[in-house]
């Protein structure tokens, strides 16, 4: 089974959002885990698609899904040359099932990291923002946002 694909009906996204990693990072209406937990509302129709990859993300890879995969690198749980390129809806879920467990002694918050996790978190959050920005990823929030 391929993965699922979101066909956001949000009404302030004209036109409606037709791709799930898009409209877990831009769609305010669910969650992360309530989308990949399996959110199957009128809201968001699935379809069978996989995952383009961190490289090929929309905004850079600033994304919940690219930042599932950057602190699946952090924790060890993924190469750090692993993009996720072709993955299914199946495996992006499990993998944010095994980052959450390895954040849960941390609170989920950087700052309780122990010294040697917490420098190489900024050292993959700097380097994906910088390459983000260079591929036209736009930090700064607009009218609409």
């Amino acid at each position: 089974m391929g993965l699922s694909i979101g066909y956001c009906f949000d009404a302030q996204y004209n036109p409606p959002i037709t791709d799930l990693f898009e409209c877990i990072s831009l769609c305010p209406t669910y969650g992360l885990g309530e989308i990949l937990g399996g959110n199957t509302s009128a809201r968001h129709v699935k379809t069978d698609r996989n995952y383009p990859g961190i490289d090929k993300d929309v905004h850079g890879g600033m994304t919940d899904i690219g930042r599932i995969i950057r602190d699946a690198w952090l924790f060890g749980i993924l190469d750090e040359n692993e993009t996720c390129t072709g993955w299914s809806y199946q495996q992006i879920n499990q993998l944010y099932d095994q980052v959450t467990q390895a954040w849960q002694p941390y609170g989920h918050l950087a700052s309780n990291l122990p010294a040697d996790l917490r420098t190489r978190h900024a050292e993959i959050q700097s380097h994906a923002i910088q390459l983000a920005r260079d591929r036209g990823w736009d930090p700064e929030l607009g009218d609409d946002d």
